[in-house]
């Protein structure tokens, strides 16, 4: 029955637009605007609610699409025109707020700051918006357990073997590589962090090993004052210490140069004691 009504309205809708050269069809006017303008009188639902169109099954058991005038009915007219795509009004997959604002998950899309609009993905346990191109994905995560190797909370990166990057003024102010590298004012560091500019701070803390207290062993050679002069007339610079050009072109690396002046430093000292003791020696004499 339902199958032979639909197609004597299709019918009739042939034989009127078969009598007129307007292409658009219209349903509730009868001159249309668009390919299909269709104008109805909408009554309110229960609680002050406008229907609006909604396209779901017969019996509104499936999931729904509905368009229009939801919200508040003042004089007639509804001041709230939000779209959903859901199951129910209490189970609403994404939503278009009258403001602009739109919301996956969640009817109430948070906007305390007064941003201008708001993409907001929410989920009970987990949520993500993920962006993908042929071969790149990435995108902004929120989980409470860690995944990708990065503890619980907010994430945000590639999911594919590509960089990272923040970029400013259309140009790349910082940038991770695949493989870990950072890099801050340069798009391919060599290191796990490289700064083309200053840093500033009030304490860095480097690690290193083999700390030279062994300068004070027993065993220890010392080297006599007579070759230390000689190796720096020769070089121009201190034994194990790299010279002008090689730092000019390779830097310095910061936890073996701390190493290497403490043992300058420690063998001093040992100097220093040595000629002390001679020059005691000698005025015993």
């Amino acid at each position: 029955m339902k199958r032979s009504l639909f197609f004597a309205l299709l019918t009739t809708i042939s034989f009127a637009k078969a009598q007129s050269n307007d292409p658009n069809i219209g349903i509730g006017l009868a001159a249309p605007h668009y390919g299909i303008n269709i104008k109805a009188n909408f009554p309110t639902g229960s609680g002050g609610w406008a229907r609006g169109y909604r396209i779901s099954n017969q019996d509104n058991t499936s999931s729904f699409i509905q368009l229009g005038a939801m919200g508040a009915i003042i004089n007639g007219v509804s001041t709230l025109n939000y779209t959903y795509i859901g199951r129910s009004h209490e189970d609403v997959f994404m939503v278009f707020r009258p403001d602009g604002n739109i919301g996956v998950g969640t009817l109430l899309v948070e906007n305390g700051e007064n941003w201008g609009r708001v993409f907001q993905v929410k989920g009970n346990q987990s949520a993500k918006n993920i962006v993908t191109s042929s071969s790149v994905q990435t995108g902004v995560w929120a989980h409470n357990l860690g995944f990708y190797g990065a503890p619980a909370g907010g994430i945000t990166g590639t999911q594919t073997n590509h960089s990272f990057s923040i970029i400013t003024n259309s140009s790349s102010k910082m940038t991770v590589l695949p493989n870990g590298n950072v890099g801050i004012g340069i798009t391919g560091p060599t290191e796990k962090l490289s700064v083309n500019g200053n840093i500033r701070a009030k304490e860095i803390k480097v690690e290193t090993a083999n700390w030279p207290d062994y300068v004070f062993e027993k065993d220890h050679k010392l080297m006599s004052l007579d070759s230390l002069g000689s190796f720096i007339n020769k070089n121009g610079h201190l034994p194990d210490i790299p010279t002008a050009k090689e730092v000019e072109l390779n830097g310095v690396q910061v936890g073996e140069m701390v190493n290497m002046l403490l043992k300058k430093n420690e063998e001093l000292t040992l100097y220093i004691l040595q000629q002390d003791k001679r020059i005691k020696e000698l005025e015993k004499k």
